[in-house]
């Protein structure tokens, strides 16, 4: 996988990582690009954060062979048309991805949830403060369904960072 298809993926997907709603033109052209990127590179990377950014969440291992399966047998349309009937991807629609590039993301959710202070959670909470002070982190948590990350809230970023009181949701 060179980093030139990688790029062409990411650039592909950028126009749906929003929440606003695309016109009819702007959704064709979003799906022309990305079927031309999956079709000329179709590895199970490409194929996973294909399906996490439509899907708006994290993909399962079965998930992702199937899509792969498809790609590989029916080319990148198919697998778009086939993604685009499914119910579940109509239930997250509202959430807005963020796509990361080189980004160091540390996952406090425990953390950022409690205001324990057992050896672990002090072990957490100084090594991301640490980190925060010297390195550029994106310090994340996991949706309530647990299917997504999704950057802290200011009041979390403080109890994971400080062990303010915590935040529970």
């Amino acid at each position: 996988m060179s980093t030139i298809e990688t790029a062409e993926i990411i650039a592909a997907l950028e126009s749906w990582s929003g929440t606003a709603k695309l016109s009819a033109q702007e959704l064709r052209l979003a799906s022309d690009r990305l079927v031309i990127a999956l079709d000329r590179d179709h590895t199970l990377n490409h194929v996973w954060l294909v399906l996490s950014v439509l899907g708006r969440g994290l993909p399962s291992e079965a998930e992702v062979r199937e899509a792969h399966r498809t790609l590989l047998n029916e080319g990148a349309e198919a697998l778009l048309t086939q993604l685009g009937r499914q119910p579940a991807l109509k239930k997250v629609a509202h959430r807005q991805v963020e796509l990361l590039h080189d980004a160091v993301i540390v996952d406090v959710r425990h953390t950022a949830e409690t205001d324990l202070a057992t050896g672990i959670q002090r072990v957490a909470r100084e090594t991301s403060k640490r980190w925060a002070q010297s390195h550029d982190i994106t310090l994340v948590t996991w949706t309530a369904d647990g299917l997504a990350m999704r950057r802290l809230l200011p009041a979390e970023r403080a109890t994971a960072l400080d062990g303010a009181a915590p935040v529970h949701g």
